[in-house]
């Protein structure tokens, strides 16, 4: 249909009035970037995750529910609030026990994290049985056993200490002393940023029986590791460790749940996100769309006239000219109608300023042009002239219009 034929508006505007078509394509490029930015910062907040590293080498993790659920009375019925827990929140030790009873779980291993002093150094202390999973491995002596601790080499150079030597530690048990049984070099499990680790840049290992108390929780483990017998299923002993803790409250980690039983921060930063994409989102997309809209309304309406043009030509095809060969024929024969019309324009007006009223010479001019009379003739005489010469120049014009169309069919 000729209501969709394309008029060149578009390029119009990028060729005569640049300024505007920037400004409107600014503004619609920053609207687009903002809302992008803001959909993109709230979807990072909904399906964020951090890589298990300490874990890495345990299929399961269980560990306790790191959110507080605060259940309010509403209009609507009770409605259910999570808030993300300040501190780690801690398991059983006992439950190790029941989770090693799984079918396909081959040991569960309680693991604890806590920071211990050495004078004015800091070390991350752990449990001698993480090193199932975290790939510690003794490079000298024995497995550490109550009031003993083993040290890796930064730690003992630090301490000055060797083998049998008694060091000096301070836990959130107190000020105590330890015999070191030995020297273990730290795997990547141990290597890695924990929690509640200092810097990680020495490791101490204690007897599983007083971790607990050392860390300043009794009884209670940051998370317990599963490592599945040979040829378990993954999803079999999540499923399986997840019956046999029942009504625990603990909650059973896979994949990249791991890590965010490791990383205690990743709650807090979660709903911070979605904080910040939602609601600045919200404000941003309404700024842009009435931003947007008011420039797209000044550009068009400072085109008034141009659509008022275009609309009228759709409503009136004839007015649009002709296009191609017959077009340029039809052109061609109006501009020689037009140029014989301009030069019959230019000759009356010679000939009205070298003659006088009714013909007369141009002597006496100045007495003549005094003449009350003589200019009212005068002007007559030139108004006849100019109807007779516009008469003769629209005949002419319609002559030609017509060989031209004439000529076109």
């Amino acid at each position: 249909m000729r209501i969709f034929a394309p008029n060149g508006l578009a390029r119009a505007a990028v060729r005569f009035k640049p300024a505007s078509f920037a400004g409107t394509f600014v503004a619609l490029m920053m609207s687009a970037l903002i809302v992008a930015a803001c959909g993109i910062l709230l979807e990072t907040g909904a399906r964020a995750s951090v890589p298990a590293q300490r874990y890495a080498k345990a299929p399961v993790v269980v560990a306790a529910d790191q959110s507080v659920r605060v259940v309010a009375d509403s209009i609507d019925g009770p409605e259910e609030t999570v808030y993300p827990l300040p501190d780690t929140a801690r398991v059983d030790v006992g439950l190790a026990a029941k989770a090693a009873r799984a079918p396909g779980a081959e040991a569960a291993v309680p693991d604890f994290t806590f920071p211990v002093r050495q004078g004015d150094g800091a070390l991350a202390g752990h449990g001698w049985g993480s090193h199932a999973f975290t790939g510690t491995a003794l490079s000298a002596g024995a497995a550490p056993r109550a009031g003993e601790v083993v040290l890796d080499a930064a730690a003992a150079r630090t301490a000055k200490a060797d083998i049998g030597d008694t060091v000096a530690l301070e836990t959130a048990a107190g000020r105590t002393d330890f015999r070191m049984s030995g020297l273990a070099k730290a795997g990547e499990g141990d290597t890695a940023v924990a929690g509640a680790a200092a810097d990680g840049s020495a490791t101490a290992w204690f007897a599983d029986a007083e971790a607990p108390a050392l860390a300043g929780h009794p009884g209670k483990a940051d998370a317990i590791a599963l490592l599945a017998a040979g040829g378990a299923d993954t999803g079999a002993l999540a499923a399986a460790v997840e019956k046999s803790l029942a009504g625990s409250g603990a909650q059973v980690h896979t994949g990249d749940g791991r890590g965010e039983a490791e990383e205690r921060g990743l709650a807090y930063a979660k709903e911070t996100l979605l904080g910040l994409g939602s609601q600045f989102g919200g404000i941003a997309t309404l700024v842009a769309v009435f931003t947007a809209a008011g420039t797209v309304a000044l550009s068009v309406g400072r085109r008034t006239r141009e659509f008022a043009l275009a609309t009228s030509r759709r409503r009136h095809p004839a007015a649009d000219p002709p296009r191609g060969r017959r077009g340029g024929a039809a052109r061609r024969a109006a501009r020689r109608a037009g140029r014989v019309s301009a030069r019959d324009r230019a000759g009356a007006l010679v000939v009205r300023a070298a003659e006088g009223p009714r013909g007369h010479p141009a002597g006496g001019r100045s007495a003549r042009l005094l003449d009350p009379a003589a200019r009212r003739r005068r002007h007559r005489t030139a108004r006849g002239a100019r109807l007779r010469l516009d008469g003769r120049a629209q005949a002419r014009e319609d002559q030609a219009g017509a060989g031209a169309h004439r000529s076109l069919g």
